[in-house]
């Protein structure tokens, strides 16, 4: 939720959305997962740079949230699922489009 606020507060970070969170059997690192609806590869590697930067004070509102003993470091990656969804989305409609389906 703190990620899809600051989305709508930045006008950067607008189109970006998480897909999923991994947590580390540890408890060290969470790996947070991201997308865009439109699948462009280069504006979302900008977006997640500009996301780091308030990677401190997203662990900071965690700390606060959660009262663990620790806070997990945070990554940012793109979906690769997301991706191959769209990939097979298109070739359905390759095939509807030669009749195929």
């Amino acid at each position: 939720m703190l990620i899809q606020q600051i989305a709508v507060d930045d006008e950067k970070l607008r189109d970006l959305f998480v897909t999923r969170v991994s947590l580390s059997a540890n408890r060290g690192s969470c790996t947070i997962f991201l997308a865009m609806m439109e699948p462009n590869e280069e504006k979302l590697q900008e977006k997640l740079r500009h996301l780091v930067l308030y990677k401190p004070s997203l662990r900071t509102s965690l700390a606060k949230a959660s009262h663990a003993r620790g806070v997990p470091m945070l990554f940012f990656k793109i979906d690769d699922q997301i991706k191959k969804q769209h990939r097979i989305d298109q070739l359905f409609d390759e095939l509807k489009n030669n009749g195929q389906l």
